[in-house]
């Protein structure tokens, strides 16, 4: 279940296609309704447009796709597995659709004030990300090591997020590359993170939360 103290991955069973397909429809609607709100659509670090709309959506708000509910709900299985959980958690989700050139380059998802404790996690299910390779920089006290991810699509990658920084390779397929990423914060981290969309992930007694 574990493939080192700081990253897990499993191969889930999500239909792909259908995946895209959905991926691809709340691409193209978030697009129209948030590209006035950035100063520049040139392709940043972020390496992707929809990615640096990222503050202005949540994938899963998108709540009529099947298949990004069944994400969803594969993602929250595989997250108790892996984590103990002691608070109220909530996620905000954004999609990466890379173009041929492009990239994710070097970023952190966490704030130097955290301390060590704090819940707060990262992750991406791969929908169609062969073949690339997303590079790890995982700092333990003054050690800092690099661990290289291959990715495989239908694989979903979870960390936390308070110990690492992180970059992928340059996209050289001429279809795009589709992940679909995640921020998983416990309540406390909520008011850094107020002009992002979150929402409710798992409660503290590990439930999942009533709409």
């Amino acid at each position: 279940m574990e493939d080192n103290p700081y990253i897990r991955k499993k191969i889930l069973n999500l239909n792909l296609d259908l995946l895209e397909k959905e991926v691809r429809s709340i691409s193209d609607y978030e697009i129209k309704k948030n590209i006035h709100k950035l100063s520049s659509t040139e392709i940043d670090w972020h390496g992707s447009l929809t990615s640096m709309l990222d503050p202005y959506y949540n994938v899963f708000h998108h709540d009529t796709y099947p298949e990004i509910l069944n994400y969803l709900d594969q993602l929250r299985i595989f997250f108790k597995e892996n984590y103990e959980i002691k608070t109220d958690l909530f996620i905000h989700s954004w999609i990466n659709l890379t173009s041929k050139n492009n990239h994710l380059q070097w970023h952190n998802h966490s704030s130097p004030s955290w301390p060590p404790f704090v819940k707060a996690y990262h992750g991406y299910i791969a929908v169609y990300a062969e073949p690339s390779i997303t590079t790890y920089a995982i700092t333990n006290g003054d050690e800092t090591v690099i661990e290289e991810v291959i990715n495989k699509n239908n694989q979903l990658i979870i960390g936390k997020s308070t110990c690492d920084r992180h970059i992928v390779s340059a996209w050289t397929e001429d279809r795009e590359r589709i992940t679909i990423a995640f921020d998983i914060l416990e309540t406390s981290l909520l008011n850094e993170y107020n002009y992002r969309v979150f929402s409710p992930f798992l409660l503290k007694d590990g439930s999942i939360p009533k709409k």
